[in-house]
């Protein structure tokens, strides 16, 4: 017996040409021979073969009954080889085309039987029956019926053509009383992939007591190997020894599973996805194609890389699917929905099956600012202004598209469609609405689990706003910081200063000066962006207390907006105008003014105790240009000279006199320069005179002309 070859038709060459090698003989199906009236005379029948070679031994099997008696049959089974009847020999006879062989059993019994073989050309006309070997073999009532799953069933090749999935199966039915031997094998002799499982389970030729005349065949669930080789079911009849092949091979349409794919890419259920990221720039994936005959791919898109062919004659076909984005055919946008591509069975291109490429990548955005607007890379903030002409531009790039999450409604959004690469421009408009922010995403179209990094969109103002005066002088103020043209009086004694805060959406420039007062700046950056700046107004260089015994002219500033060159607001800088700088003193000096005096009296005492009756200089107790008062300083002050010795004032009673006196003087004796009298001024309850100090110490206070 030999197992490669079983049938005629479709013919396959099994063995080696011309002569075959052991093991590549070709068996033929069983005939059945009605050798009704056999021990009558000769019967008639015919068996169709291929020419065989005298080197291959072909034979035939004859297997049938003998009746031993009349009441016993005995199978038996009898080996004829192909040799003619005198040969002594014993050598083989080559059987060729257009020949008779006529087989003629002399003598049988249960053991041996005598034959002789008859070799004439076939010169007769017509048919002897309607055989053809390997032809309709189930004729005898083998039926084969699908159960569950996909399959096809070709009755004249005896072939099952069904799907590899799990619970795919089919069953076999015969009618012979005594059963069958079974035999499964799969093509080139492979044991290492059987996908398949029978039940009853083959019994490979052995005197088996179970009679089976249904099996049922499927697709072994155990196995997971990729591999499906072409099977073959024998099945011999155990009385007659009439052959049944059956044969089970992977549906034809083509099978594709994943093998291997880059990060964050797939293959499920005939769909490819590949995943672009910023690591994975040309995603791939792996798959294999299993179709008997081989493969071939159509409708593949110039963008699409096919390797190592798009058309390969292994049954199991390596295929490596890899996105071009660059190419100039890559679908803008990439469409939800993927495209198609069809997998052909190379032997039987009507058997198909379509794979759907679908891509996907990480949104990523660049950002282009237009006008004043900005973008700032390192917190991702996009500060506009409320003017159209500041504009930022993000290009997001998604494949499939992109939209826009959590837009306010004071931000303007226009975009150039949905692509892959889309263009976003963001404004507020003019006057619109400022001091307000949102933060903002992208997400992708196709897989909405996909979105960047977040955005943080500000509505500055483009104006200018004054706030936060301060100062360290009771004598330093402001009009009105909110005004087009404020005034800063400023009391200009040493380390005074006078100072407030500008925001703006880019800072500002301020003009100095540089006289007797002068400005510093200090910037800041908040987080909306704005510009914070402190501007404090102090002594200008070179300027001492003693440079303001005189007023100055008032100075003039500008405060500039940066974003705007346009718009600034100007500030008058004028000097406390009530008094002088005493120097040494954060206090203004007070005038006294009448029709003989005008003079500025220091607002602290030179010496809170002097001994009126001892000789001292007004340089030992007063700056430069400023002296002690003398008798005649308070005679002028007071503008009364009478003396009266016998009472010790110039009058007899206090009178009420200048107020600027008693503010000058508040509430006690101030002595004078030594001299005669020892004369002094003395002021209570808003009233003053002149008095003779006596013995004991005095307060003095300087003085200077106006």
């Amino acid at each position: 017996m030999v197992v490669r070859g079983v049938s005629f038709f479709p013919l396959t060459v099994t063995g080696k040409l011309p002569n075959a090698d052991a093991g590549d003989l070709v068996t033929y199906p069983a005939r059945k021979f009605d050798g009704e009236k056999a021990n009558e005379g000769v019967c008639t029948g015919a068996f169709y073969t291929w020419p065989s070679p005298a080197a291959d031994g072909g034979y035939l099997i004859l297997s049938g009954t003998y009746a031993a008696n009349q009441t016993e049959n005995i199978p038996v089974t009898y080996k004829i080889p192909f040799k003619p009847a005198a040969d002594e020999t014993g050598n083989y006879i080559e059987v060729s085309q257009n020949h008779r062989y006529t087989v003629e059993i002399t003598k049988a019994d249960e053991y041996k039987l005598d034959f002789t073989i008859n070799v004439a050309d076939w010169t007769d006309e017509g048919n002897i029956d309607d055989y053809e070997p390997g032809g309709d073999t189930d004729k005898e009532g083998f039926t084969i019926t699908p159960v569950t799953g996909d399959m096809t069933y070709d009755k004249p090749s005896r072939t099952v053509t069904m799907s590899i999935v799990d619970g795919t199966q089919f069953t076999i039915e015969g009618n012979s009383p005594t059963g069958y031997y079974t035999t499964m094998y799969y093509e080139n002799g492979d044991l290492a992939h059987q996908w398949l499982e029978m039940d009853p389970k083959a019994d490979n030729m052995t005197k088996a007591d179970v009679v089976p005349s249904t099996f049922t065949v499927k697709k072994n669930a155990v196995y997971k190997g990729t591999k499906f080789p072409i099977a073959t079911i024998r099945f011999t009849d155990k009385i007659t020894a009439k052959e049944t092949i059956v044969i089970v091979q992977p549906i034809a349409n083509p099978v594709v599973k994943g093998v291997t794919h880059t990060e964050g890419s797939s293959f499920n259920d005939n769909e490819v996805l590949l995943n672009k990221t910023s690591t994975v720039t040309d995603p791939s994936v792996t798959v294999s194609v299993f179709a008997s005959g081989g493969s071939e791919l159509e409708n593949i898109p110039d963008w699409l890389k096919v390797s190592p062919a798009s058309s390969q004659t292994l049954s199991n076909a390596p295929y490596v699917f890899t996105a071009d984005v660059s190419n100039a055919s890559f679908p803008n946008p990439f469409p939800a929905d993927g495209v198609t591509i069809t997998v052909k069975n190379s032997g039987d291109k009507s058997k198909t099956q379509d794979i759907t490429i679908k891509m996907k990548s990480n949104v990523t955005v660049s950002c282009a600012a237009a006008g004043q607007a900005e973008y700032d890379t390192n917190s991702n903030a996009i500060r506009l202004y409320n003017d159209e002409n500041a504009k930022v531009t993000l290009t997001v790039n998604s494949i499939g598209g992109t939209e826009l999450v959590n837009k306010p409604d004071w931000l303007t959004v226009t975009d150039d469609g949905n692509k892959n690469d889309g263009k976003y421009t963001f404004y507020v408009a003019n006057n619109g609405t400022t001091g307000v922010n949102q933060k903002v995403t992208f997400r992708n179209k196709i897989d909405n689990a996909i979105v960047s990094k977040e955005f943080t969109v500000y509505s500055n103002s483009k104006d200018m706003a004054f706030s936060a005066y301060t100062d360290n002088s009771n004598y330093s103020s402001i009009d009105n910081i909110s005004n087009n043209t404020p005034v800063i009086t400023y009391f200009p004694c040493e380390n005074s200063y006078a100072e407030f805060t500008v925001i703006s959406p880019k800072g500002i420039t301020v003009s100095d000066p540089s006289s007797w007062a002068k400005f510093t700046t200090s910037e800041s950056t908040l987080s909306t962006g704005l510009r914070q700046t402190k501007i404090q107004l102090i002594r200008g260089n070179g300027y001492s207390d003693a440079s303001f015994n005189t007023f100055k002219s008032n100075l003039s500033i500008s405060v500039t907006n940066k974003y705007d060159n346009s718009t600034k607001k100007t500030f008058t800088i004028k000097q406390y105008d009530k008094g002088i700088v005493y120097p040494g003193s954060t206090l203004p000096a007070n005038l006294i003014s009448n029709s003989t005096v005008n003079i500025w009296v220091a607002p602290v005492n030179a010496s809170n105790s002097i001994a009126w009756q001892n000789s001292f200089s007004s340089g030992s107790y007063c700056p430069s240009g400023w002296r002690i008062p003398s008798v005649a300083d308070y005679n002028n002050i007071q503008e009364h000279w009478d003396w009266d010795a016998d009472h010790g004032s110039n009058r007899n009673i206090l009178y009420t006199g200048n107020a600027q006196v008693t503010v000058a003087f508040p509430g006690d004796f101030w002595s004078s320069e030594p001299g005669s009298l020892g004369l002094g001024i003395h002021t209570t309850g808003g009233k003053y005179g002149l008095w003779t100090l006596g013995q004991g110490n005095r307060p003095i206070r300087c003085i200077r002309n106006k």
